[in-house]
């Protein structure tokens, strides 16, 4: 039950985020939710014996070793779009497993982030790669409690209000659009041997075919980790930065040398990693402008202009990035969740070691995600 300390160079991370993996669900309430946390330590076997059903922000994370495109395009519409009778909404964790070996996870995402969670898948597969796929613990079988069905009393309204929830949801999921791909010409590797940043790297990338398919940039978002700090969760990057359109400008202009080209990136580069760096020690922007809007709603006082403004909303303010994206770790687990607006873009990838970039692309019907691909 300890989990080792993770660190970020020399900077110890914030471990809060583990303790809320499992027992953990989401309590509806009139104005806000609430999260109910039954940590145990000890014994695993102890189960709260009530739990109440509620919407979830839903993501899906899925192991992406196995090779078929097809297969892995299916499991991660499953995991992430799938019949929603079967999991439960308000459980920070839920587990799904195909028949062809394959496992997927269905999360709230308001107990913890993605990498907590992958993580822990992380550890597991490196205990089964350690112990060659064989079980070398005990083969006793522990006296348990036999599991206790839960019986909901339920009268009409609830069924008819069941039955409408389904229908949204598969309304809502109907037109998701979905690419799994791995680019396998180079990885990790080769990117920091030429000295750039493996993430900073995709993202421009990102920038680049975005401007390729509309001719315009696209506000982009990207999460950064500040677990740096006491029950630090995440900050906005914001890739879409005049130094990277320069630079994919550039890209489509014949005229332009490729030493052009090259101070351009360079300079693209260097300001996504001065980015990262603020927002993972604290100097973002997007959480405070949050936490004044939230205050101001709470206390009943003027919306600030800002947050009308629409430069604001153009900018990707206010959840209307056209691409919402992040890193989900150097693992071969990536996940996803839908796009922030019906005509953007979800992009979630991992980053290999030495061989391949595994990515996962989610998009609304507006535009053709496999064109989105190829660029």
């Amino acid at each position: 039950e300890k989990v080792p300390i993770e660190r970020s160079g020399n900077a110890v991370l914030d471990m809060s985020q583990f303790r809320m993996l499992f027992n953990t669900c989401k309590v509806p309430g009139i104005t806000r939710d609430s999260l109910c946390n039954y940590f145990k330590t000890g014994c695993t076997t102890e189960v709260q014996d009530h739990r109440d059903s509620d919407d979830g922000l839903m993501a899906g994370l899925h192991d992406l070793s196995f090779s078929n495109g097809l297969c892995k395009e299916k499991i991660t519409r499953l995991g992430l779009a799938g019949d929603p009778t079967v999991r439960w909404g308000d459980k920070s964790y839920n587990s799904i497993f195909f028949s062809n070996g394959t496992s997927s996870a269905f999360c709230d995402h308001s107990p913890f982030d993605a990498m907590a969670l992958i993580t822990m898948l992380s550890s597991a597969e490196q205990k089964i790669i350690e112990n060659e796929g064989k079980w070398k613990g005990s083969d006793k079988v522990r006296d348990i409690p036999c599991p206790e069905e839960l019986v909901f009393t339920v009268d009409q309204k609830i069924i008819r209000e069941i039955e409408r929830t389904k229908e949204m949801y598969y309304e809502k999921v109907s037109d998701l659009q979905l690419a799994c791909y791995a680019f396998t010409s180079f990885g990790k590797a080769l990117i920091k041997k030429r000295k750039l940043h493996p993430d900073t790297f995709v993202q421009l990338a990102l920038q680049l075919a975005y401007y390729k398919c509309h001719g315009r940039p696209g506000c982009c978002y990207e999460t950064a980790m500040t677990r740096r700090f006491y029950h630090g969760r995440t900050e906005t990057i914001r890739p879409c930065t005049m130094e990277a359109v320069e630079w994919c400008k550039s890209m489509l202009d014949h005229s332009a040398t490729n030493y052009e080209r090259l101070q351009l990136m360079n300079a693209a580069f260097a300001k996504h990693n001065r980015m990262r760096k603020d927002c993972e020690n604290g100097r973002g922007f997007d959480r405070h402008l949050l936490g004044l809007l939230l205050i101001a709603q709470e206390q009943g006082l003027p919306v600030p202009e800002l947050f009308e403004d629409p430069a604001f909303t153009a900018s990707g303010g206010g959840g209307n990035f056209v691409l919402s994206t992040s890193l989900t770790g150097y693992t071969r687990f990536s996940g996803c969740a839908v796009p922030m607006v019906h005509h953007g873009y979800g992009f979630f990838y991992a980053i290999r070691d030495d061989r391949d970039v595994p990515t996962a692309f989610i998009i609304h019907e507006h535009y053709n995600v496999k064109y989105f691909e190829s660029r």
